[in-house]
């Protein structure tokens, strides 16, 4: 009885602290759409340029645009793909020191 009650235990508190993940693979998004960048709209912008992100199983393209940085000194750090798509392995551009 009593290791009935210890395995039953040792069970339960395992799956409390487990994990479940679900990847799915869409592979890596398409090359970079070719565009024109437009004038900028005064001396403190940056350009952004477009980019592919997933959703929904597919990329969908976001276009480039003009943007302040959020602090002096950030540079645009651009969304990379690691090669191989799982879950958040896509990292999204982002601001950062330089």
């Amino acid at each position: 009885m009593k290791k009935t009650l210890l395995a039953v235990f040792v069970l339960a508190a395992g799956m409390a602290s487990g994990a479940i993940g679900i990847g799915i693979s869409i592979g890596p998004p398409p090359a970079p759409r070719a565009f024109a960048v437009p004038a900028s709209p005064g001396p403190d912008y940056t350009w952004v340029a477009g980019y592919w992100y997933p959703v929904r199983g597919r990329y969908v393209w976001h276009e480039g645009y003009w943007t302040r940085p959020p602090y002096g000194g950030a540079v645009w750090v651009g969304p990379r793909h690691d090669g191989d798509f799982v879950a958040k392995q896509q990292a999204v551009g982002h601001a950062c020191r330089s």
